[in-house]
C-alpha cells in the first residue's frame, strides 16, 4: 500500500519528496511494526533495567541522529524524516535480537505462533489501513474531514482503552 502511495505521489501528483518518504515507509514498515515488542518481552521477565538500558539508547541515538542530520549537515525535512526511520528501525532490529536471545525457553507452543501470527497480520493491517483512510480523506475532502476523523478514532481510542481496563 505504501509503495502504491508512493507511486501515486511519484507519477500522478509529481511530488519527489512525498514519493520519498513514502518508498522509505515502505523498506522500514515491517521491522518498526513488529520489532518493538522487545519492550514487552523484557517486562514480562521482569528486566526492567535491560528494558531502561535499551531504551535510553533507543532515544539518544534518536536525539544524535536529529542533530546530526539537522544542525551539523543542515538538511532539511526529507533528510531528517529518512533518517529518522532508519535509525528507529536499525535500533528496534538490534534491540529484538538481544531481547530474542535472553529467552530461555526454547520450546513454542504451536497454539501461540498460530496466534501470533494472526495478531501481527491484524496488527499490521491496522497500521496500513488507518493511515491509508487518513491520506484519502486528506485529498478527497480536504483537511478538515481529516480532522473530524482523527477526533472521532482518537475517542473510540481512548473508550477502548478504558473498556479494556475495566474489563
Amino acid at each position: 500500500v505504501l509503495i502504491i502511495f508512493g507511486l501515486y505521489s511519484f507519477y500522478i501528483k509529481d511530488y519527489l519528496t512525498e514519493a520519498i518518504l513514502f518508498f522509505v515507509a515502505a523498506v522500514v514498515f515491517i521491522p518498526y511494526v513488529i520489532f518493538p515488542r522487545y519492550q514487552a518481552i523484557l517486562a514480562g521477565l521482569y528486566k526492567f533495567k535491560d528494558r531502561f538500558i535499551l531504551q535510553s539508547v533507543f532515544l539518544a541515538a534518536m536525539l544524535i541522529g536529529a542533530i546530526v542530520v539537522l544542525v551539523v549537515f543542515k538538511k532539511g525535512i526529507l533528510a531528517y524524516g529518512i533518517s529518522q526511520m532508519t535509525i528507529q528501525t536499525s535500533c528496534l532490529i538490534v534491540f529484538f535480537i538481544l531481547t530474542y536471545k535472553k529467552l530461555s525457553n526454547n520450546y513454542v507452543d504451536e497454539g501461540f505462533l498460530k496466534h501470533s501470527v494472526i495478531i501481527s497480520l491484524f496488527g499490521i493491517g491496522s497500521h496500513i489501513i488507518t493511515p491509508g483512510i487518513q491520506i484519502y480523506l486528506n485529498y478527497t475532502l480536504g483537511s478538515s474531514a481529516l480532522a473530524f476523523y482523527m477526533i472521532a478514532d482518537r475517542i473510540r481510542g481512548v473508550s477502548s482503552g478504558a473498556a479494556k481496563s475495566i474489563m
